[in-house]
């Protein structure tokens, strides 16, 4: 078994073992501190991987998975069930078994050859800074933009920042479109755009909510785009 295939056979393991045998009753009485149900999620998820490594001499696995998913499922308990504590949690996660698959298949050496690489790619630090970019800054920049024409355009009923997520997937997809030099991808998400988000704007009287929208739209489109062209330039160069 190669390293690649080992690294794939982790990450299945591991999420076999905490979604698909982690039932909605263990999931529940784990949210009751239930210390006898969080050793057995443990263990499970500790069997798991040290099945996907299928390597005997390797029996810490079991006990490092073990104790690593014990502490980091107590610490989500105690927080709020939300998005962050939900991806702060896998993260942790992934981060004990690639450190695993790194100890496991004596790798060490070149994994930290690999993170000093990237640390100095211009690449790597175009992509990153890009990526940042078209969230944060573009989105506040956007919001000043269209602030002038937001007075009387407040649409009731609509989902809590719905418009922020979506500009940071637009923008996203977007900056990966050009990446990947899948440029008639722009064209497919604005069209499906258009068709979600103006197709019950035809009205005369919704006017101004349509153009308010078009102006956003157009304008974070426009960004992302010289943003990802510039990244691509750069990164060719």
């Amino acid at each position: 078994m190669n390293s690649v295939e080992l690294l794939i056979r982790l990450i299945f393991a591991h999420i076999v073992a905490d979604f698909i045998l982690q039932p909605k009753w263990m999931v529940d009485k784990k949210k009751n501190k239930n210390r006898l149900i969080h050793i057995l999620h443990g263990a499970i998820q500790g069997l798991a991987v040290y099945i996907a490594v299928w390597n005997f001499k390797a029996w810490y696995v079991f006990f490092v998975l073990l104790i690593s998913h014990l502490c980091i499922d107590y610490w989500k308990v105690t927080k709020k069930e939300r998005l962050c504590s939900f991806i702060v949690d896998q993260c942790l996660h992934l981060f004990v078994i690639i450190l695993l698959w790194i100890f496991v298949t004596n790798q060490s050496e070149e994994a930290v050859q690999f993170i000093g690489q990237c640390l100095v790619n211009k690449n790597f630090w175009i992509i990153l800074t890009g990526y940042l970019f078209v969230f944060k800054p573009t989105s506040i920049f956007l919001y000043l933009f269209t602030k002038r024409w937001k007075k009387g355009n407040d649409k009731s009923g609509s989902l809590q920042d719905a418009g922020k997520w979506i500009g940071y997937l637009e923008r996203f997809l977007i900056l990966t479109f050009i990446l990947m030099g899948v440029m008639q991808g722009i064209g497919f998400l604005l069209a499906a755009k258009s068709v979600f988000r103006f197709g019950s704007l035809n009205d005369g009287k919704e006017l101004r909510n349509t153009e308010y929208i078009l102006i956003g739209t157009l304008a974070s489109f426009v960004i992302a785009i010289l943003i990802g062209l510039v990244m691509a330039k750069s990164i060719s160069y």
